[in-house]
């Protein structure tokens, strides 16, 4: 990964999916390229990024009562 002036590398860790989800992501990337995905890697980051978002709003509510 390239590093920014400024900026610090990004660190990464590992986590394990099961191999039918794997297999169906792979399936996707590999299938439908106007998606925009170009790795396994990225459909799972912008997964997990959206859940965040989406999540971080639920708490969000739920912090000021609604």
């Amino acid at each position: 990964m390239v590093s920014f002036e400024g900026k610090e590398k990004t660190k990464y860790e590992k986590v394990g999916i099961p191999v039918e989800m794997h297999n169906e992501i792979k399936r996707i990337v590999e299938t439908d390229k106007k998606l925009g995905f170009v790795s396994i890697q990225e459909f799972v980051k912008e997964a997990v990024r959206k859940n965040i978002i989406e999540y971080g709003k639920l708490l969000k509510q739920n912090e000021k009562g609604g």
